[in-house]
């Protein structure tokens, strides 16, 4: 987990800006009219900010429309140290997705940073699939590294320092971006008679 993370300039992009990628990373989607609330061990947001969240092959960024008002101008949640996510489709409001995450060294946080992603404009049906598809590439990455874990995902070790901010797509993230999609997310074409 990272604040205030590199950004690139994006004029064709939601909001005019992007995450500066990681060596590897590929950008999957961009949802707007997302929120996003978080709570620490010292800190808790009042109020969800609002904006746009960003998934790649490594991790999910949020970047906040009013950066001055969050408080910050980018939060950064990688796959490889989430923890105990969930899906909640409640009746009478919007589908949200919670989880916990492990910070990354010289982050202004402490133990783990819980947080909910709230989807206000649908997309949930598009974004679960992809989203558990990196979850679990991210997960059998660790595993075969052979760190386990880190932060509070029980399997020890200090949490990571950010990675370097490069560009250029590994083929694990080329296989993540060419599968197929469910057959209920891809467009349909309707004739008109």
């Amino acid at each position: 987990m990272a604040l205030n993370i590199p950004l690139l300039q994006a004029p064709d992009a939601p909001g005019g800006r992007i995450p500066s990628p990681f060596t590897g990373e590929v950008y999957i989607l961009s949802r707007t009219a997302m929120e996003l609330a978080y709570t620490d061990a010292t800190h808790r947001r009042s109020s969800a900010a609002k904006g746009v969240l960003f998934m790649t092959t490594q991790r999910l960024v949020f970047l906040p429309e009013d950066p001055a008002k969050a408080g910050y101008a980018s939060i950064e949640l990688p796959f490889r140290g989430m923890t105990g996510e969930h899906l909640h489709q409640p009746i009478f409001s919007c589908n949200n997705l919670t989880a916990s995450c492990a910070y990354y060294d010289g982050m202004p946080f402490t133990g783990e940073l819980s947080y909910k992603i709230v989807f206000k404009n649908g997309g949930i049906g598009v974004f679960l699939p992809l989203f558990n598809r990196c979850l679990g590439a991210a997960r059998q990455a660790a595993a075969a590294a052979g760190g386990g874990g880190w932060g509070g995902g029980g399997g020890g070790g200090s949490p990571p320092r950010a990675p370097r901010q490069t560009r250029g797509p590994t083929s694990g993230a080329r296989a993540t971006c060419r599968a197929p999609l469910p057959p209920s997310t891809r467009p349909t074409r309707r004739a008109c008679t």
